[in-house]
């Protein structure tokens, strides 16, 4: 295995959370192209190894292995723009089988970091948005820019803790350029969608949620953001027989779970029968104890980045037992006007 190789999948893990297979180099009976643009490659000559790849790209059957190594050779001369280009222009010449290894491609060259010291910047700022320091997170995610200027992680996390902090118009910014350099993240759009929300453009919220739904049904975030969105549009009915449905397939998501329960009890009519309390009131015990049950494994999930954007553990308990408070106070109303 070449240091050219070893560098390209160590280079990869960085991402920590991207599960691809990175694309080897291609190994075919032997062509003659790759046994004279490798050794350029290794010697880290990059443009004239680009423009031999460019050439090669034009006379093959298949631009595949070209294509993938020209956009290898962009990369890591330092050129992550051009070699996005390169992705997504060959996204639309291979044929649908192979379209899922490009994808992950564009995925992993959007997310890379070309060095360990923005990738610990970066990590420091994730660690301090889960924790709920967003706007000491911002410090340390335009530091990790400052290194690398056209990193879609970075970008999307500055975008997200300035929407955890207000700043809707902003974060979106930084969103529309990390969706510029990866449109295929799903992550993306729904915290455009929730921006678009928080800032009262309910259409606009519902059509980037709904555009990510297409590619991430069973993402929380989406589904949880998408139920609220069509509930304030008067779509009520459609988000409550969505989350049934979400949480019947996924019971121990939690946030959709509570998610319901709110819907559900902000659907109620003032005065309706005891019968359809205790109804809710047992959605919200049976969410409760899915908590208590799965306290270790899936509430602790909600920590951790997939927590960001959603309440804590702890502050979700404290609404549900206020709900459930509000609810008991509803069936001794209903009992008594009966």
């Amino acid at each position: 295995m070449n240091s050219l190789l070893l560098f390209w999948i160590f280079i990869g893990t960085l991402v920590g959370n991207v599960s691809a297979e990175i694309p080897l180099d291609p190994v075919p009976a032997p062509i003659p192209e790759i046994n004279q643009i490798q050794p350029l490659m290794d010697k880290k000559k990059w443009p004239e190894a680009i423009e031999r790849l460019k050439a090669w790209q034009l006379t093959a059957s298949d631009p595949f292995e070209p294509g993938m190594l020209l956009a290898k050779a962009w990369l890591l001369s330092g050129e992550r723009q051009k070699s996005l280009e390169q992705l997504h222009k060959l996204l639309a010449l291979v044929p649908n089988k192979k379209k899922t290894l490009v994808e992950e491609q564009i995925k992993i060259t959007s997310r890379m970091f070309m060095t360990n010291k923005a990738y610990q910047t970066y990590r420091d700022g994730v660690d301090l948005l889960i924790s709920g320091r967003s706007r000491l997170a911002q410090d340390r995610f335009r530091s990790a820019l400052d290194q690398e200027k056209e990193n879609e992680l970075v970008l999307f996390r500055l975008g997200q803790s300035l929407i955890l902090e207000g700043d809707y118009d902003q974060g979106r910014k930084f969103l529309e350029e990390a969706r510029r350099l990866n449109p295929l993240d799903y992550s993306v759009k729904a915290w455009m969608g929730r921006a678009a929300f928080l800032s009262g453009r309910l259409v606009q919220a519902q059509q980037e949620l709904e555009e990510g739904l297409k590619q991430a049904p069973a993402l929380e975030e989406l589904v949880c953001w998408s139920a609220e969105t069509w509930s304030v549009l008067g779509k009520k009915a459609k988000a409550v027989e969505f989350l049934r449905a979400h949480t019947d397939r996924h019971p121990l998501d939690l946030m959709a779970l509570a998610t319901l329960v709110r819907l559900e009890f902000a659907e109620v009519p003032e005065k309706t029968s005891v019968q359809r309390w205790m109804e809710i009131r047992k959605l919200v015990q049976l969410t409760m104890s899915r908590m208590d049950s799965t306290e270790q494994v899936e509430t602790n999930r909600y920590l951790g980045e997939e927590g960001i954007g959603f309440k804590k553990a702890d502050e979700l308990k404290k609404e549900l037992v206020t709900l459930l408070e509000r609810i008991d106070g509803k069936v001794e109303e209903s009992k008594t006007q009966n």
